[in-house]
C-alpha cells in the first residue's frame, strides 16, 4: 500500500533548516519513519519530494501503523 504524506505548515521551519544543511532526507526519516519502525514488520520504500513523500509499505497492516500514528492518505 502507497501513502502519501504532504508536510504540514507547522514544519516549514524545521524544513528550511534541514535543506539548508543539506539534511533534508534524513531529517524526513528521522522525523516520520523512526517513530514507527519498532511497530512495522516489513522494510518499506519512500520517495522524498520538497512537499511531501510517498512511502510503499509491503503490507496492508504496516501502512495502517503508519496511517494511525502520523496521517497521510492511500494513494495505492
Amino acid at each position: 500500500m502507497k501513502i502519501k504524506f504532504e508536510f504540514p505548515n507547522g514544519y516549514k521551519a524545521e524544513m528550511q533548516k534541514a535543506r539548508d544543511d543539506n539534511d533534508f532526507d534524513a531529517w524526513v526519516i528521522r522525523k516520520f519513519t523512526r517513530p514507527i519502525r519498532p511497530l512495522i514488520s516489513e522494510p518499506f520504500d519512500i520517495q522524498i519530494d520538497a512537499s511531501h513523500f510517498i512511502i510503499d509499505f509491503a503490507t496492508d497492516e504496516d501502512a495502517e501503523v503508519f496511517l494511525t500514528l502520523i496521517g497521510g492518505r492511500v494513494i495505492e
